[in-house]
């Protein structure tokens, strides 16, 4: 969103059109975006100038990383040009009703990092403007979350191990939602640990020494693979031209409010003359045998069907980020096996055995039909995404946006991903055999 705003509305008339890269070409490093690298005007008074969208661009990307302090830092170099677009007469009845991060999760990436002076400037900017009203309330809120983050972290100082479930009750505040959303924020930033303990977790703060049995729930990544592609640089894929693509078009669907479906009626009595039905009692089934709900995904396989808990929740997914299990023809179910990594993206092939994962990191994993891992790869580092992050300009950080989807052969012998507007297959041994 942010290219296609610079696209329509930035740079000057001797801004350079920068040359179309093509995808053979070698890659080049790609770091974070640095907003003081670019300045650029919005001719348009309907959207902010300056370099607010080179500091919206650098909030994103310090977010995504878990970098807070520097993504608190941009939300608040953001304020002082919001503040001038919303000055500026030329805007009057003009503007666009955009959403605003910086004042949103900007705040919370302020509240974090116990910026309190920022914090104050927002409120300040929400209040001035009748164009922020939406804003007021979060603004509030965002000043109640910075103590509320501060509380958090001398709770669980004063009480390691204390339960997440109980979190609202030692802050003393009805909303858990609330509590259990800034833990998180805390565990992402690093400065907590969860420990899965039931249904709910123990809380530690980040370097305090943990039981042996507590620590070892903890799910920790395994280091990653690397690649096992065969070819260094990345071979250019075949396009596909529409003009020669046979494209048939279908009949609209009928409107269903211009031709409702009349449904027939009758005013006979029903009557089961010849004793065809039966009454159908519906029992509960008992609690020991009931399945677990954890494993909430289902997909046919060849042999049967696999379901994955991908949340972490059952009892076989402790110490792992989730579990699988797989149910034969005729129902039964095995032991769950916890998963290596965690199931960002899963395929199954209806008519194959075993599954394919793409990790958070994007590391594929394939498992065969006794759950057990085949090989590992990681795709961020093929060659092609390289040469796509070059032609598009995507950080690297965001390779698992652009990565989409996977798909797995029933021999398991081939994959296809596809990354933005490509698409691969590699065999198992990482030669590729074709793009598109």
């Amino acid at each position: 969103m942010v290219g296609i705003f610079k696209r329509l509305f930035g740079g000057s008339a001797s801004d350079e059109t920068p040359r179309a890269k093509s995808a053979h070409e070698q890659p080049k490093e790609k770091s974070r975006p640095d907003p003081n690298s670019e300045t650029f005007r919005v001719s348009d008074p309907s959207l902010p100038g300056g370099s607010y969208f080179a500091q919206l661009e650098c909030l994103t990307a310090c977010i995504s990383e878990k970098s807070y302090p520097e993504a608190a830092t941009a939300a608040r170099a953001s304020l002082p040009l919001l503040r001038e677009w919303l000055r500026d007469p030329a805007g009057d009845g003009q503007r666009l009703d955009i959403r605003i991060p910086a004042l949103s999760q900007g705040g919370t990436m302020m509240a974090i990092t116990g910026d309190r002076d920022g914090l104050c400037e927002l409120s300040d900017l929400v209040q001035e403007f009748d164009f922020l009203e939406s804003y007021r309330e979060e603004a509030d809120e965002h000043l109640i979350d910075l103590d509320l983050f501060n509380r958090i972290r001398d709770v669980i100082h004063a009480k390691p191990g204390v339960l997440q479930n109980q979190m609202k009750t030692e802050l003393g505040i009805t909303d858990g939602r609330r509590a259990s959303r800034l833990v998180s924020y805390l565990e992402k930033s690093g400065e907590v640990r969860r420990a899965k303990s039931g249904k709910t977790h123990e809380l530690y703060l980040a370097g305090f020494a943990m039981p042996e049995a507590v620590a070892a729930s903890i799910y920790i990544e395994p280091e990653n693979p690397g690649s096992h592609r065969r070819e260094s640089r990345a071979t250019r894929p075949r396009e596909l031209d529409p003009k020669r693509v046979n494209i048939v078009p279908l009949p609209p669907s009928p409107s269903a409010w211009e031709r409702p479906v009349e449904l027939p009626t009758t005013q006979e009595t029903f009557a089961d003359t010849q004793g065809a039905w039966r009454e159908i009692v519906v029992e509960p089934i008992p609690k020991e045998d009931r399945p677990d709900p954890a494993f909430r995904r289902h997909y046919s396989t060849r042999g049967g069907a696999l379901s994955f808990d991908d949340l972490a929740k059952s009892d076989a997914s402790l110490g792992a980020p989730g579990a699988v299990m797989f149910s034969n023809e005729k129902g039964q179910s095995g032991t769950p096996v916890p998963l290596h990594r965690d199931p960002y993206h899963v395929s199954v092939h209806p008519e194959g055995e075993g599954f394919a994962l793409r990790s958070k990191s994007n590391v594929l994993t394939v498992y065969d039909g006794d759950l057990k891992i085949e090989f590992e790869t990681d795709l961020a580092n093929a060659p092609e995404v390289a040469a796509n992050r070059d032609r598009v300009g995507l950080p690297e950080s965001e390779a698992h946006r652009a990565l989409r989807c996977i798909a797995l052969t029933p021999e398991r012998d081939r994959y296809v991903f596809t990354h933005v507007d490509e698409a691969w297959c590699v065999n198992r041994d990482g030669k590729c055999l074709w793009g598109l």
